[in-house]
């Protein structure tokens, strides 16, 4: 097992969101991009207006990493036709993945129709523009009744695109959402286990919380095919001494 393919190295902090100046924002893409790079991480994943730069600093490095991005991030009430024109542009700017926040808050106010409309047209937006597309369903927001039957859901709205199950992934969290009194607010091993389960045609993606290697191998040993984290060198690190004194 390679660790780094399984990894998304993140960084999706803001001006607004962490009180960030735009250099300091920078820096922290140039470091991410250059430990993706050592690292040999699967993707990058930076907010949209971020992806011309990774993607520039990636094809100078002549790096096979994988420029990912968001769309609706992180409250997933934009409309169909907003994500829609996020993703576009994205994807102009050179995104090789997008992870979609699926309108959770509709799917909460019974609303299913606008979910399966916007999932119906964002998928096919990715898949024709041969892009993988990650829907994050906020976990934190559900319980696991509700993350069961949102997974089923999104696997019954899935079947039409056979043939490129590989390339839709059902992803756990933003890692923005605010929790009541301190509960987690991303992956959880009994949530990943209900996505896995409801899912079994969709590669699963765990984020949020994932900050060490005995963390993420065990969401690998569940089943989970990608990893979103912003302690990416921190797990690679311990991957490589593991692999020395074993």
């Amino acid at each position: 097992m390679n660790i780094s393919q399984y990894l998304d190295a993140t960084f999706l902090k803001t001006e607004k969101s962490h009180g960030l100046d735009t250099v300091t924002i920078q820096n922290e893409i140039d470091k991410l991009v250059e430990d993706a790079v050592t690292y040999n991480c699967k993707a990058v994943m930076v907010r949209p207006e971020w992806v011309a730069y990774c993607k520039n600093l990636l094809d100078k490095k002549e790096s096979n990493v994988l420029v990912g991005t968001v769309i609706g991030f992180p409250e997933g009430t934009y409309t169909e036709e907003e994500k829609i024109s996020e993703a576009r542009l994205a994807i102009d700017n050179g995104a090789d993945e997008l992870d979609f926040v699926l309108n959770y808050p509709a799917f909460l106010n019974g609303k299913y129709d606008v979910i399966q409309s916007e999932f119906k047209s964002c998928t096919e937006v990715s898949i024709n523009n041969e892009k993988t597309i990650k829907w994050i369903i906020e976990t934190a927001a559900l319980t696991e009744k509700q993350t069961e039957e949102l997974c089923l859901l999104i696997s019954q709205w899935a079947l039409p695109f056979e043939g490129k199950y590989n390339q839709i992934f059902v992803k756990s969290s933003t890692g923005f959402f605010i929790t009541e009194n301190n509960a987690p607010n991303g992956a959880t091993p009994d949530k990943i286990k209900i996505m896995l389960e409801a899912c079994p045609l969709l590669p699963i993606k765990a984020s949020g919380g994932i900050s060490d290697l005995h963390t993420a191998e065990k969401y690998i040993q569940m089943g989970v095919k990608r990893l979103g984290t912003s302690s990416h060198t921190k797990i690679c690190q311990e991957y490589l001494a593991k692999s020395k004194s074993e």
